[in-house]
């Protein structure tokens, strides 16, 4: 009797058994529960102290989940590791993954990172962080920011704000540069895109701003500098190379210019000054076809003039014409007096 009952006992301990576990011959397996979904359907935890393959060998999908010690082949301290692997088994050999890595301690990459998302780090994208500083590299393609297909490095949908630098770095005779482009500009000789380059060469050390209607100057296009800043301070406008701290190729037009001088023309009227005689100044004038101290036309021609210095040099002249004038006021006055006298005289004579 005793016998029998332990039988039964053991009998429906087992269908308790079997109605939580179910090992069909195929289909589904469940493991917890009687109704498993998928191949294999646990309720509750899984511990591995192995790789998971989530897929094949070669171009697998594995989750590893270390509970001590190292996993599997691989010297890896993750305690998460997701990965696919793209060529070999061994992932730290392959680098050809995509994966997620979360650890309690920051690191480098590779060996024990806090956080690390990676997709194909030879060639592609890389994120990886430490205690201070969190990292993205990417080593081939494009970023968009609010866009589906962006053109180029970086490309942004919208404004941004820089709390730091912009670089530009070229090793060039044209050097780094920012571009400004509007494509909306339709007026003829518009510029359509404003380049600012920082040039050496032929081009001179500076930094230079070129307008152009279209890019690579084609079609007989606008393509100019149009300002120039030297490295030695020379500012230029319309010209490549200025030689003076402002050189313009063109017009200025202003409401005032204000030179400083070093000296002035009242020389002219102090009593030491040796004013020249008529005469002296009509043989220099015979002689030269200029005014003494008076640039010639050819010298204006080739040099310009210096506009501080030529105001003084006229007025000099002004000056020097003056007091000939007051001289020959005074001998006009002179000879007034003796016509008068000899008027008088005549007029004497006549009545006797």
């Amino acid at each position: 009797m005793k016998k029998i009952f332990l039988l039964a006992v053991a009998s429906f301990v087992a269908q308790i058994c079997f109605a939580q576990n179910t090992f069909p011959a195929d289909g589904n397996v469940g493991i917890g529960m009687s109704n498993p979904a998928t191949k294999l359907d646990v309720k509750g935890t899984i511990s591995s102290y192995e790789p998971i393959p989530l897929g094949f060998v070669i171009n697998s999908y594995q989750l590893i989940n270390q509970r001590s010690g190292n996993v599997g082949e691989n010297t890896i301290i993750n305690r998460l590791w997701t990965y696919r692997d793209g060529a070999l088994n061994n992932w730290y050999t392959s680098r050809l993954h995509d994966g997620i890595s979360i650890d309690d301690s920051f690191k480098t990459p590779n060996v024990d990172t806090r956080t690390w998302w990676e997709r194909d780090p030879l060639d592609n994208i890389q994120s990886w962080g430490n205690a201070s500083e969190t990292y993205l590299t990417i080593n081939k393609g494009n970023i968009g920011i609010d866009t589906t297909n962006p053109t180029q490095k970086l490309d942004v949908n919208g404004n941004g704000i820089f709390k730091g630098s912009i670089i530009s770095s070229v090793s060039d005779v044209i050097g780094g540069q920012i571009n400004l482009e509007n494509p909306s500009k339709t007026a003829n000789d518009a510029a359509k895109n404003w380049s600012i380059y920082n040039m050496t060469g032929g081009y001179g050390n500076s930094l230079q701003f070129w307008a152009y209607d279209n890019l690579g100057c084609t079609n007989g296009g606008l393509c100019a500098n149009r300002f120039t800043i030297m490295d030695n301070g020379n500012v230029g406008i319309g010209i490549l190379n200025p030689t003076n701290k402002l050189d313009v190729n063109g017009t200025i037009h202003s409401k005032e210019v204000k030179v400083d001088m070093t000296g002035w023309s009242d020389f002219v009227l102090k009593k030491e000054y040796n004013l020249p005689t008529l005469e002296e100044v009509e043989k220099h004038i015979v002689e030269k076809g200029h005014l003494e101290n008076i640039p010639n036309e050819e010298e204006v021609l080739k040099n310009g003039i210096n506009l501080g210095e030529m105001n003084a040099k006229l007025l000099q002249k002004i000056e020097e014409l003056t007091l000939y004038m007051i001289e020959m006021k005074k001998e006009n006055i002179e000879m007034k007096k003796e016509n008068v006298d000899m008027k008088k005289r005549i007029e004497k004579i006549e009545r006797k």
